[in-house]
């Protein structure tokens, strides 16, 4: 299926919103849950995956993959279809701090690999399925890289953290990454992930020295604010300030 443009407006200053503007009997599938409003006329309706199979097994979806269960697919995305005589206008928010970008399949080879929880909506049509990565190395704590392949034709929305940085590596380049920072790239470009660093950092859990590397011919896109980093600021804030009660508590009651 070919998809056709659909109109849009990206608005607002500081926290940016998508507003996608739907013609009569145009349909966009979107993230679950990144609605903020829409249009009387508009209709929507959530379905298992991206509704591209026409009946598509629960635990297939649940377990796309032995190797990530429950991590590699969004089991449930949005499809929003303007049944009314008239355009009207479906709104939608980041999911956290960003700023939503068009990107068009066509310069991706009509094959995108976008990191999980990046993704907003694209037209009907588009398929979304689980992407496996070649591993290197064993990633500490958690998965850091887990990713999506969008295929088909169209504009895709994502949302970016922080600044949007692009790079064209070529069939005999390649780039490293730190993990957390990686947002999309050509499906011909090739993925590993490996731990750098000491056996104190990894112990100690510090993520920032697991790095991506890529290479091949292709398109990257990097985020200069990933939601993990702005997890992890949050997090040694609030540790940080539990300490100092602590302490200035305990200065109190030994005086």
């Amino acid at each position: 299926m070919i998809s056709q443009p659909i109109n849009y407006r990206i608005t607002g200053e500081n926290l940016r919103v998508l507003e996608m503007i739907l013609k009569p009997g145009e349909t966009i599938l979107a993230e679950a849950g990144a609605l903020i409003y829409m249009d009387e006329g508009i209709v929507h309706e959530t379905c298992l995956g991206d509704g591209s199979e026409p009946n598509p097994v629960i635990m297939e979806k649940i377990f796309p993959s032995a190797i990530m269960p429950l991590s590699g697919d969004s089991i449930f995305y949005t499809y929003f279809t303007n049944y009314g005589r008239k355009d009207g206008v479906v709104v939608f928010s980041t999911p956290y701090i960003g700023t939503p970008v068009k990107l068009n399949l066509s310069d991706f080879n009509n094959e995108l690999i976008i990191l999980k929880g990046a993704f907003l909506c694209a037209p009907k049509g588009v398929k979304i399925s689980a992407f496996n990565p070649r591993k290197n190395g064993v990633i500490t704590k958690n998965e850091l890289v887990t990713l999506h392949k969008i295929s088909g034709e169209g504009d895709v929305f994502i949302n970016v953290g922080g600044s949007l940085i692009e790079r064209n590596i070529s069939s005999s380049d390649s780039v490293r990454i730190d993990a957390t920072s990686i947002l999309a790239f050509d499906a011909r470009v090739e993925l590993t992930v490996e731990n750098i660093g000491d056996v104190k950092t990894m112990l100690l859990g510090n993520d920032a020295f697991v790095l991506a590397s890529l290479k091949g011919d292709g398109k990257v896109l990097m985020q200069s604010l990933p939601l993990q980093k702005m997890i992890l600021y949050f997090h040694n804030c609030v540790q940080h300030m539990h300490l100092t009660n602590d302490v200035v508590l305990r200065k109190l009651y030994e005086d």
